[in-house]
């Protein structure tokens, strides 16, 4: 299943493969964060916020990226690569990733 995210003060969209139950799974054991604490709410800002959970999901989202199409301030961002060389872009990948892997937060499925 794909979905499609917008983020705003950009135009245009950002289309991600959701990981199926064993990707999220062996993610989440990977990254050492119990994903059933994480669906109850408990440890879940704890656990998202530590640094190199954040490194480690930004880098497991390089492979759900189909489709990068977005604007802002002038710039236009194609890929992956465009969004991780920008700060400014950090948020939008944050999103992207616990959307598409970690499966929290509503989108838009396609």
């Amino acid at each position: 299943m794909d979905i499609k995210l917008n983020f705003e003060g950009y135009e245009g969209e950002v289309t991600m493969k959701v990981a199926n139950n064993i990707e999220r799974l062996e993610l989440m054991d990977d990254m050492g964060l119990d994903i059933f604490q994480l669906a109850k709410g408990k440890n879940a800002k704890e656990g998202l916020a530590n640094q190199k959970v954040i490194i480690k999901l930004l880098k497991a989202s390089k492979d759900f990226y189909k489709k990068v199409d977005l604007k802002k301030d002038g710039k236009s961002y194609k890929s992956f690569d465009d969004l991780v060389d920008d700060v400014a872009c950090q948020s939008v990948m944050m999103e992207c990733a616990i959307k598409a892997l970690v499966g929290m937060g509503d989108a838009e499925k396609k």
